[in-house]
Protein backbone atom coordinates (compact mmCIF):
# COMPACT_ATOMS: atom_id res chain seq x y z
CA UNK A 1 0.00 0.00 0.00
CA UNK A 2 1.41 3.21 -1.10
CA UNK A 3 1.75 6.25 1.53
CA UNK A 4 -0.97 8.22 -0.16
CA UNK A 5 -3.14 5.49 -0.20
CA UNK A 6 -2.63 4.81 3.81
CA UNK A 7 -3.32 8.21 4.48
CA UNK A 8 -6.65 8.16 2.50
CA UNK A 9 -7.77 4.83 4.04
CA UNK A 10 -6.76 6.30 7.56
CA UNK A 11 -8.94 9.85 7.12
CA UNK A 12 -11.61 7.43 6.29
CA UNK A 13 -12.04 5.64 9.39
CA UNK A 14 -11.24 8.84 11.03
CA UNK A 15 -14.33 10.72 9.36
CA UNK A 16 -16.39 7.67 10.08
CA UNK A 17 -15.60 7.93 13.86
CA UNK A 18 -16.11 11.52 13.64
CA UNK A 19 -19.23 11.45 12.32
CA UNK A 20 -20.44 8.73 15.23
CA UNK A 21 -19.05 11.11 17.57
CA UNK A 22 -21.64 13.92 16.16
CA UNK A 23 -24.24 11.57 16.58
CA UNK A 24 -23.95 10.38 20.27
CA UNK A 25 -22.34 7.22 19.51
CA UNK A 26 -18.96 7.74 20.97
CA UNK A 27 -18.67 9.92 24.45
CA UNK A 28 -15.14 9.58 25.35
CA UNK A 29 -13.29 12.41 24.95
CA UNK A 30 -9.90 11.66 22.40
CA UNK A 31 -6.76 11.90 23.83
CA UNK A 32 -4.32 14.62 22.91
CA UNK A 33 -1.12 12.74 23.80
CA UNK A 34 1.69 13.20 26.42
CA UNK A 35 2.15 16.62 28.04
CA UNK A 36 5.67 18.04 27.59
CA UNK A 37 6.93 21.25 29.08
CA UNK A 38 9.74 23.80 27.41
CA UNK A 39 11.06 26.91 28.64
CA UNK A 40 10.42 30.15 26.36
CA UNK A 41 12.24 32.78 25.50
CA UNK A 42 11.41 34.76 28.94
CA UNK A 43 11.73 31.64 30.88
CA UNK A 44 7.85 31.12 30.89
CA UNK A 45 7.64 27.24 30.88
CA UNK A 46 4.91 26.35 28.21
CA UNK A 47 2.76 23.24 28.38
CA UNK A 48 2.21 21.22 24.88
CA UNK A 49 1.32 17.70 23.89
CA UNK A 50 2.77 15.37 22.68
CA UNK A 51 1.68 12.50 20.72
CA UNK A 52 3.02 9.87 18.19
CA UNK A 53 1.95 8.69 14.32
CA UNK A 54 -0.09 5.23 14.73
CA UNK A 55 1.80 3.56 11.81
CA UNK A 56 4.86 5.05 10.25
CA UNK A 57 7.72 3.39 7.99
CA UNK A 58 10.24 1.40 10.23
CA UNK A 59 13.57 3.31 9.88
CA UNK A 60 12.03 6.45 8.60
CA UNK A 61 11.94 9.77 10.50
CA UNK A 62 8.51 10.54 10.25
CA UNK A 63 7.09 14.33 9.83
CA UNK A 64 6.01 16.53 12.32
CA UNK A 65 3.15 18.77 12.48
CA UNK A 66 2.98 21.44 15.57
CA UNK A 67 -0.56 22.68 16.01
CA UNK A 68 -1.05 26.33 17.26
CA UNK A 69 -4.38 27.21 18.55
CA UNK A 70 -7.13 30.51 17.81
CA UNK A 71 -7.43 33.43 20.61
CA UNK A 72 -8.64 32.52 24.05
CA UNK A 73 -8.38 28.91 23.43
CA UNK A 74 -5.90 26.21 24.17
CA UNK A 75 -4.39 23.14 22.60
CA UNK A 76 -6.47 20.44 24.16
CA UNK A 77 -9.73 22.28 23.47
CA UNK A 78 -9.17 23.51 19.74
CA UNK A 79 -7.23 20.27 18.39
CA UNK A 80 -8.03 16.88 20.51
CA UNK A 81 -10.02 15.66 17.21
CA UNK A 82 -7.60 17.04 14.51
CA UNK A 83 -4.08 15.20 16.73
CA UNK A 84 -6.42 12.09 16.52
CA UNK A 85 -6.47 12.10 12.51
CA UNK A 86 -3.40 13.28 11.80
CA UNK A 87 -1.79 10.51 13.71
CA UNK A 88 -4.07 8.11 12.09
CA UNK A 89 -2.81 9.48 8.92
CA UNK A 90 1.06 8.61 10.05
CA UNK A 91 2.29 12.29 11.06
CA UNK A 92 3.45 12.84 14.83
CA UNK A 93 1.97 15.85 16.38
CA UNK A 94 2.95 18.71 19.12
CA UNK A 95 -0.08 20.82 19.99
CA UNK A 96 0.94 23.64 21.87
CA UNK A 97 -0.67 26.47 25.57
CA UNK A 98 0.37 29.63 23.65
CA UNK A 99 0.78 32.16 26.39
CA UNK A 100 -2.23 33.75 25.12
CA UNK A 101 -5.53 31.87 25.60
CA UNK A 102 -8.22 30.60 27.66
CA UNK A 103 -10.90 27.62 28.01
CA UNK A 104 -13.18 29.12 25.16
CA UNK A 105 -12.93 25.71 23.82
CA UNK A 106 -13.88 23.71 27.00
CA UNK A 107 -10.20 23.01 28.15
CA UNK A 108 -7.93 25.07 30.33
CA UNK A 109 -4.80 26.41 29.01
CA UNK A 110 -1.98 25.37 31.13
CA UNK A 111 0.25 28.05 30.09
CA UNK A 112 -1.54 30.89 29.89
CA UNK A 113 -2.75 30.59 33.64
CA UNK A 114 1.07 30.63 34.11
CA UNK A 115 0.89 34.28 33.00
CA UNK A 116 0.96 37.54 35.51
CA UNK A 117 1.30 39.87 32.76
CA UNK A 118 -2.21 41.02 31.36
CA UNK A 119 -0.50 43.39 28.73
CA UNK A 120 0.65 40.65 26.86
CA UNK A 121 -0.75 41.06 22.95
CA UNK A 122 -0.92 38.51 20.20
CA UNK A 123 2.38 39.92 18.34
CA UNK A 124 4.03 39.07 22.31
CA UNK A 125 3.02 35.45 21.46
CA UNK A 126 5.50 34.90 18.64
CA UNK A 127 8.64 33.69 20.76
CA UNK A 128 6.37 30.30 21.79
CA UNK A 129 5.85 29.19 18.65
CA UNK A 130 9.87 29.18 18.18
CA UNK A 131 10.11 27.58 21.13
CA UNK A 132 7.99 24.95 20.20
CA UNK A 133 9.97 24.49 16.94
CA UNK A 134 12.97 24.09 18.64
CA UNK A 135 11.63 21.09 21.16
CA UNK A 136 10.20 19.25 17.98
CA UNK A 137 13.46 19.25 16.36
CA UNK A 138 15.35 17.80 18.69
CA UNK A 139 13.38 14.96 19.28
CA UNK A 140 14.71 11.81 17.45
CA UNK A 141 12.51 10.27 15.63
CA UNK A 142 11.36 13.99 14.00
CA UNK A 143 11.29 14.27 10.33
CA UNK A 144 10.02 16.96 8.26
CA UNK A 145 7.97 19.71 10.22
CA UNK A 146 4.94 21.64 9.04
CA UNK A 147 3.60 24.15 11.61
CA UNK A 148 -0.29 25.10 11.66
CA UNK A 149 -1.72 28.01 12.71
CA UNK A 150 -5.67 28.99 13.55
CA UNK A 151 -6.86 32.94 13.08
CA UNK A 152 -3.77 34.93 15.02
CA UNK A 153 -1.40 31.81 15.55
CA UNK A 154 -1.91 31.47 11.81
CA UNK A 155 -0.81 35.09 10.85
CA UNK A 156 2.30 34.51 13.40
CA UNK A 157 2.87 30.51 11.64
CA UNK A 158 3.32 32.86 8.22
CA UNK A 159 6.07 35.08 10.51
CA UNK A 160 7.43 31.55 11.06
CA UNK A 161 7.39 30.51 8.01
CA UNK A 162 9.59 33.37 6.94
CA UNK A 163 12.32 33.88 9.75
CA UNK A 164 12.67 29.63 10.44
CA UNK A 165 12.69 27.80 6.72
CA UNK A 166 15.59 26.84 7.68
CA UNK A 167 13.76 24.14 10.00
CA UNK A 168 10.70 24.03 8.74
CA UNK A 169 9.22 22.07 5.65
CA UNK A 170 5.93 23.89 5.36
CA UNK A 171 3.13 26.02 7.29
CA UNK A 172 -0.39 26.18 7.04
CA UNK A 173 -2.41 28.96 7.87
CA UNK A 174 -6.33 28.48 8.87
CA UNK A 175 -8.22 31.82 8.46
CA UNK A 176 -5.09 34.39 9.26
CA UNK A 177 -5.82 37.11 11.36
CA UNK A 178 -4.68 40.65 10.20
CA UNK A 179 -6.61 43.00 12.29
CA UNK A 180 -5.50 46.27 14.53
CA UNK A 181 -4.10 43.55 17.36
CA UNK A 182 -1.93 42.50 14.80
CA UNK A 183 -0.75 45.02 13.25
CA UNK A 184 2.72 44.67 13.94
CA UNK A 185 2.66 40.94 12.67
CA UNK A 186 0.11 40.82 10.22
CA UNK A 187 0.61 38.14 7.99
CA UNK A 188 1.34 39.97 4.81
CA UNK A 189 4.15 41.47 5.88
CA UNK A 190 6.06 38.21 6.04
CA UNK A 191 4.64 36.51 2.51
CA UNK A 192 7.79 38.13 0.46
CA UNK A 193 10.25 36.28 2.97
CA UNK A 194 8.59 33.00 2.67
CA UNK A 195 10.30 30.40 0.78
CA UNK A 196 8.75 27.30 2.11
CA UNK A 197 5.78 25.64 0.92
CA UNK A 198 2.74 27.64 2.44
CA UNK A 199 -1.18 27.48 2.13
CA UNK A 200 -3.72 29.17 3.30
CA UNK A 201 -7.54 28.15 4.40
CA UNK A 202 -10.70 30.01 4.57
CA UNK A 203 -14.41 28.76 5.31
CA UNK A 204 -17.13 30.29 2.57
CA UNK A 205 -18.95 32.53 5.27
CA UNK A 206 -15.71 34.98 5.93
CA UNK A 207 -15.00 35.21 1.67
CA UNK A 208 -17.32 37.70 1.66
CA UNK A 209 -15.18 40.59 4.06
CA UNK A 210 -13.28 42.70 1.94
CA UNK A 211 -10.33 42.62 4.58
CA UNK A 212 -10.32 38.64 3.76
CA UNK A 213 -10.76 39.21 -0.15
CA UNK A 214 -7.87 41.84 -0.09
CA UNK A 215 -5.86 39.14 2.27
CA UNK A 216 -6.18 36.76 -0.74
CA UNK A 217 -4.83 38.68 -2.97
CA UNK A 218 -2.22 39.15 -1.22
CA UNK A 219 -1.12 35.81 -0.72
CA UNK A 220 -1.79 34.83 -4.54
CA UNK A 221 0.62 37.45 -5.49
CA UNK A 222 3.35 35.38 -3.19
CA UNK A 223 1.77 32.09 -5.22
CA UNK A 224 0.14 30.80 -1.86
CA UNK A 225 -2.89 28.83 -2.51
CA UNK A 226 -5.95 30.66 -0.38
CA UNK A 227 -8.70 27.60 -0.06
CA UNK A 228 -12.14 28.50 0.32
CA UNK A 229 -14.20 25.68 2.67
CA UNK A 230 -17.65 25.10 1.84
CA UNK A 231 -19.16 25.24 5.02
CA UNK A 232 -16.42 25.75 7.59
CA UNK A 233 -16.25 27.41 10.61
CA UNK A 234 -13.14 29.97 11.52
CA UNK A 235 -9.65 28.85 11.82
CA UNK A 236 -8.73 24.80 12.65
CA UNK A 237 -12.68 24.05 13.16
CA UNK A 238 -13.66 23.96 10.20
CA UNK A 239 -11.94 20.43 10.28
CA UNK A 240 -14.17 18.96 13.04
CA UNK A 241 -17.21 17.77 11.83
CA UNK A 242 -18.34 17.69 16.04
CA UNK A 243 -18.27 21.85 15.48
CA UNK A 244 -19.38 22.14 11.66
CA UNK A 245 -22.03 19.61 11.73
CA UNK A 246 -21.11 17.88 8.32
CA UNK A 247 -18.94 15.67 7.01
CA UNK A 248 -15.43 17.90 6.04
CA UNK A 249 -13.37 15.64 3.92
CA UNK A 250 -13.36 18.18 1.02
CA UNK A 251 -11.14 20.06 3.85
CA UNK A 252 -9.18 17.39 5.60
CA UNK A 253 -8.20 16.38 1.30
CA UNK A 254 -6.18 19.73 0.54
CA UNK A 255 -4.50 19.45 4.19
CA UNK A 256 -3.17 15.59 3.91
CA UNK A 257 -2.16 16.77 0.06
CA UNK A 258 -0.13 19.61 1.39
CA UNK A 259 1.32 17.73 3.96
CA UNK A 260 2.67 14.96 2.00
CA UNK A 261 3.74 17.81 -0.52
CA UNK A 262 5.90 19.73 2.15
CA UNK A 263 7.66 16.52 3.85
CA UNK A 264 9.05 15.47 0.40
CA UNK A 265 10.10 18.37 -1.58
CA UNK A 266 10.67 22.30 -1.40
CA UNK A 267 10.64 24.95 -3.64
CA UNK A 268 13.20 25.66 -6.25
CA UNK A 269 13.37 28.84 -7.39
CA UNK A 270 14.54 29.06 -11.03
CA UNK A 271 15.59 31.21 -14.02
CA UNK A 272 15.24 30.66 -17.71
CA UNK A 273 16.76 32.93 -20.12
CA UNK A 274 14.79 33.22 -24.04
CA UNK A 275 15.08 35.41 -26.91
CA UNK A 276 16.39 37.82 -23.80
CA UNK A 277 13.25 37.51 -21.59
CA UNK A 278 14.42 36.58 -18.25
CA UNK A 279 11.93 33.73 -17.31
CA UNK A 280 10.94 33.29 -13.70
CA UNK A 281 9.79 29.81 -12.16
CA UNK A 282 9.37 27.76 -9.45
CA UNK A 283 10.27 24.00 -9.85
CA UNK A 284 9.17 21.30 -6.88
CA UNK A 285 10.40 17.95 -6.96
CA UNK A 286 10.16 15.24 -4.52
CA UNK A 287 12.78 13.89 -2.11
CA UNK A 288 13.70 10.24 -4.03
CA UNK A 289 16.43 8.07 -4.12
CA UNK A 290 16.11 7.77 -8.12
CA UNK A 291 14.71 9.46 -10.91
CA UNK A 292 11.03 10.92 -10.85
CA UNK A 293 8.72 12.34 -13.75
CA UNK A 294 7.92 16.01 -14.08
CA UNK A 295 5.05 18.37 -15.01
CA UNK A 296 5.53 21.43 -16.89
CA UNK A 297 2.54 23.98 -15.64
CA UNK A 298 1.77 26.45 -18.04
CA UNK A 299 -0.55 29.34 -17.03
CA UNK A 300 -3.43 30.88 -19.20
CA UNK A 301 -3.54 34.78 -20.78
CA UNK A 302 -2.78 37.55 -18.17
CA UNK A 303 -2.65 34.90 -15.31
CA UNK A 304 0.52 33.92 -13.33
CA UNK A 305 2.23 30.25 -11.95
CA UNK A 306 0.64 30.73 -9.06
CA UNK A 307 -2.46 29.22 -10.56
CA UNK A 308 -1.19 26.15 -10.55
CA UNK A 309 0.48 26.40 -6.77
CA UNK A 310 -1.89 23.43 -5.57
CA UNK A 311 -1.69 21.15 -8.10
CA UNK A 312 2.26 21.19 -7.83
CA UNK A 313 1.74 20.17 -4.22
CA UNK A 314 -1.02 17.46 -5.18
CA UNK A 315 1.76 16.17 -8.33
CA UNK A 316 4.71 16.19 -5.44
CA UNK A 317 2.47 14.32 -2.97
CA UNK A 318 2.45 11.88 -5.62
CA UNK A 319 6.02 11.61 -6.51
CA UNK A 320 5.98 13.84 -9.59
CA UNK A 321 8.70 16.66 -9.81
CA UNK A 322 6.87 19.69 -11.80
CA UNK A 323 8.39 23.58 -13.00
CA UNK A 324 5.17 26.12 -12.85
CA UNK A 325 6.97 28.84 -15.27
CA UNK A 326 5.45 32.55 -15.71
CA UNK A 327 5.81 32.92 -19.62
CA UNK A 328 6.99 36.11 -21.43
CA UNK A 329 5.27 39.50 -20.40
CA UNK A 330 3.72 37.36 -17.15
CA UNK A 331 4.02 37.42 -13.71
CA UNK A 332 8.10 37.75 -12.86
CA UNK A 333 9.13 37.42 -16.26
CA UNK A 334 7.87 41.27 -17.30
CA UNK A 335 11.55 42.23 -18.11
CA UNK A 336 10.84 43.26 -21.80
CA UNK A 337 7.48 44.09 -21.09
CA UNK A 338 3.82 42.98 -19.52
CA UNK A 339 0.47 41.67 -21.44
CA UNK A 340 -1.97 43.75 -20.26
CA UNK A 341 -4.90 45.53 -21.64
CA UNK A 342 -5.61 46.78 -24.35
CA UNK A 343 -4.75 43.40 -24.96
CA UNK A 344 -4.04 44.08 -28.94
CA UNK A 345 -1.60 46.91 -28.28
CA UNK A 346 0.40 44.16 -26.35
CA UNK A 347 -0.44 41.08 -27.90
CA UNK A 348 2.91 40.92 -30.16
CA UNK A 349 4.96 40.24 -26.88
CA UNK A 350 3.38 36.74 -26.96
CA UNK A 351 5.25 36.08 -30.12
CA UNK A 352 7.87 33.25 -29.48
CA UNK A 353 5.65 31.52 -26.57
CA UNK A 354 6.59 28.31 -27.93
CA UNK A 355 10.34 28.78 -27.53
CA UNK A 356 9.89 29.45 -23.67
CA UNK A 357 7.90 25.86 -23.40
CA UNK A 358 10.33 24.01 -25.27
CA UNK A 359 13.66 25.52 -23.20
CA UNK A 360 11.49 24.43 -19.89
CA UNK A 361 11.15 21.04 -21.42
CA UNK A 362 14.58 21.25 -22.37
CA UNK A 363 15.56 22.18 -18.76
CA UNK A 364 13.52 19.53 -16.88
CA UNK A 365 14.75 17.12 -19.36
CA UNK A 366 18.29 18.16 -18.35
CA UNK A 367 17.84 17.95 -14.65
CA UNK A 368 19.84 14.78 -13.24
CA UNK A 369 16.50 14.41 -11.10
CA UNK A 370 13.81 14.11 -13.66
CA UNK A 371 13.61 10.84 -16.14
CA UNK A 372 13.92 12.44 -19.28
CA UNK A 373 11.06 10.15 -20.86
CA UNK A 374 8.22 10.55 -18.43
CA UNK A 375 7.58 14.24 -18.84
CA UNK A 376 3.80 15.99 -19.00
CA UNK A 377 2.32 19.21 -19.58
CA UNK A 378 -0.30 21.17 -18.14
CA UNK A 379 -1.22 24.05 -20.61
CA UNK A 380 -4.75 26.32 -19.76
CA UNK A 381 -5.54 29.02 -22.51
CA UNK A 382 -3.92 30.49 -24.94
CA UNK A 383 -1.05 28.07 -23.35
CA UNK A 384 -2.64 25.33 -24.72
CA UNK A 385 -1.71 26.17 -29.10
CA UNK A 386 1.48 27.00 -27.93
CA UNK A 387 2.52 24.05 -25.64
CA UNK A 388 0.99 21.66 -28.59
CA UNK A 389 3.56 23.93 -31.11
CA UNK A 390 6.54 23.69 -28.67
CA UNK A 391 5.96 19.81 -28.23
CA UNK A 392 6.02 19.69 -32.23
CA UNK A 393 9.46 21.00 -31.93
CA UNK A 394 10.88 19.56 -28.79
CA UNK A 395 9.79 16.18 -29.50
CA UNK A 396 9.54 16.00 -25.22
CA UNK A 397 6.73 14.68 -23.49
CA UNK A 398 4.35 11.86 -22.45
CA UNK A 399 1.39 13.08 -21.01
CA UNK A 400 -0.77 16.10 -22.08
CA UNK A 401 -3.39 18.60 -20.51
CA UNK A 402 -5.11 21.27 -21.43
CA UNK A 403 -7.67 23.30 -19.89
CA UNK A 404 -9.88 25.29 -22.02
CA UNK A 405 -7.82 25.88 -25.12
CA UNK A 406 -9.34 28.41 -26.72
CA UNK A 407 -7.09 28.98 -29.41
CA UNK A 408 -6.23 25.04 -30.13
CA UNK A 409 -6.19 24.87 -34.06
CA UNK A 410 -7.21 22.12 -36.54
CA UNK A 411 -3.15 20.88 -37.19
CA UNK A 412 -2.55 20.65 -33.79
CA UNK A 413 -5.56 18.62 -33.17
CA UNK A 414 -5.19 16.34 -35.99
CA UNK A 415 -1.43 15.68 -35.01
CA UNK A 416 -2.48 14.43 -31.38
CA UNK A 417 -3.01 10.83 -32.65
CA UNK A 418 0.80 10.50 -34.73
CA UNK A 419 2.04 11.34 -31.47
CA UNK A 420 1.02 8.95 -29.59
CA UNK A 421 0.78 10.50 -26.78
CA UNK A 422 -2.35 10.73 -24.33
CA UNK A 423 -4.12 13.87 -24.66
CA UNK A 424 -6.71 15.00 -21.97
CA UNK A 425 -9.20 18.65 -22.39
CA UNK A 426 -10.79 20.24 -19.99
CA UNK A 427 -13.44 22.96 -20.13
CA UNK A 428 -16.67 24.75 -18.61
CA UNK A 429 -19.96 23.51 -19.39
CA UNK A 430 -20.64 27.69 -19.77
CA UNK A 431 -17.80 29.07 -21.47
CA UNK A 432 -18.10 30.48 -24.89
CA UNK A 433 -20.07 28.87 -27.67
CA UNK A 434 -16.71 28.37 -29.74
CA UNK A 435 -15.44 26.11 -26.99
CA UNK A 436 -18.30 23.48 -28.23
CA UNK A 437 -16.76 23.59 -31.92
CA UNK A 438 -13.04 23.02 -30.85
CA UNK A 439 -14.05 20.14 -28.34
CA UNK A 440 -16.47 18.63 -30.88
CA UNK A 441 -13.96 18.78 -33.21
CA UNK A 442 -10.82 17.19 -30.89
CA UNK A 443 -13.92 14.43 -30.03
CA UNK A 444 -14.38 13.78 -34.30
CA UNK A 445 -10.68 14.36 -35.00
CA UNK A 446 -8.93 12.62 -32.04
CA UNK A 447 -8.98 10.02 -29.61
CA UNK A 448 -8.16 12.50 -26.69
CA UNK A 449 -10.16 12.52 -23.58
CA UNK A 450 -12.34 15.32 -23.10
CA UNK A 451 -14.46 16.65 -20.03
CA UNK A 452 -17.31 19.33 -19.42
CA UNK A 453 -17.35 20.38 -15.82
CA UNK A 454 -20.78 22.21 -14.56
CA UNK A 455 -19.57 26.38 -14.86
CA UNK A 456 -18.45 29.13 -16.42
CA UNK A 457 -14.61 29.41 -14.88
CA UNK A 458 -12.31 29.43 -17.69
CA UNK A 459 -9.06 27.47 -18.02
CA UNK A 460 -6.66 27.50 -14.79
CA UNK A 461 -9.66 28.74 -13.12
CA UNK A 462 -10.79 25.84 -13.12
CA UNK A 463 -8.50 24.18 -10.47
CA UNK A 464 -10.09 26.56 -8.02
CA UNK A 465 -13.80 26.04 -9.16
CA UNK A 466 -13.17 22.42 -8.62
CA UNK A 467 -10.82 21.22 -6.34
CA UNK A 468 -11.59 17.49 -7.37
CA UNK A 469 -9.93 18.49 -10.35
CA UNK A 470 -6.80 18.77 -9.22
CA UNK A 471 -7.23 15.09 -7.54
CA UNK A 472 -8.02 14.22 -10.86
CA UNK A 473 -5.07 15.38 -12.56
CA UNK A 474 -3.14 14.07 -9.96
CA UNK A 475 -4.54 10.10 -10.98
CA UNK A 476 -4.49 10.51 -14.50
CA UNK A 477 -0.52 11.62 -14.08
CA UNK A 478 0.44 8.84 -11.95
CA UNK A 479 -1.32 6.78 -14.58
CA UNK A 480 0.52 7.80 -17.64
CA UNK A 481 3.89 8.90 -16.53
Amino acid sequence: MSRMEFIEKSLLRYLAMALLTLAGGLSARAEIGEEVEFSGHDGLTISAYWSEAAQSDSGVKTSTVLLFHMAGASARGEYEETVQALNAAGYHTLAVDLRSGGDRLGAPNKTAARVTDTSIGYCDVYPDLEAALDWAARQPAVGPIVAVGSSFSAGLVVQLAANRGDTLAGAVAFSPASGEPMAACRPENFLERVSIPLIAFRPDREMAIESVQAQARAFGEQDVQYIEIEGGRHGSLMLRASQTGRDMAHAWRPLLDFLEGAAKAKDERVEITVDDWSLKGKFLVPRSSGRVPAVLLLHGAAKTKARHAGLARELAARGIASLRLDLRAHGESTNKGIFQQPWEDHRHLLDGTERDIVAALEALASDQRIDPDRIGTVSASYSGEFAAKALAISGTGKAHVSLAPGSFSDESILAIDPSGEPWFFVRAEDEFDFFDDIFASIDQNSGAETLTLQGDAHADALLQAHPSLVWMLGDWFVSRL
